[in-house]
């Protein structure tokens, strides 16, 4: 968040633009790392295995069921703000190397061209974005412990 904090307050956008890439390159491998962690680190939700990808939108999905099943259908806020930075996201860096390196391995620019992406709202977005996985971790948490402490007995009915 520094580097956007510092993007921002850059007066001409050719000062900005260095400090933005790696501040969104971070950005996107903090989603996929949560996204995986989510699905890994509560077996008791039954989501199943992370898949081997860096792609977000496939990653999204396991996530997505443990979202509908610890916040229910009817509150939309979370999955909103996810599936809104993930479609940002895969647009500008599809498969999770576009920020990091200057080529693809074809040896063409792996940075979208023509792009201005405004720092505050970008700051704005980060922030949303860790709130709701925040919050996400100690729902999921909270629905595992639950499902640990059912009787047996419940399973069987």
């Amino acid at each position: 968040m520094l580097l956007l904090e510092e993007a921002a307050k850059a007066p001409l956008w050719n000062d900005r633009d260095p400090l933005v890439w790696p501040a969104l390159y971070s950005f996107r491998h903090y989603v996929e790392l949560e996204l995986k962690y989510l699905v890994r680190g509560f077996p008791e939700l039954g989501l199943g295995v992370p898949p081997a990808t860096h792609r977000l939108r496939t990653l999204w999905s396991p996530v997505a069921q443990g979202f509908a099943r610890c916040f229910g259908e009817e509150d939309r806020q979370p999955f909103d703000v996810l599936e809104r930075a993930i479609a940002i996201l895969e647009a500008l860096d599809p498969a999770g190397d576009g920020f990091r390196y200057a080529t693809t391995r074809a040896g063409k620019s792996s940075m979208t061209e023509d792009v201005y992406l405004d720092p505050q709202a970008l700051l704005r977005l980060i922030r949303e974005v860790d709130e709701v996985l925040g919050a996400a971790g100690m729902a999921f948490q909270a629905e595992a412990d639950a499902i640990q402490e059912m009787p047996a007995s419940w399973g069987d009915a």
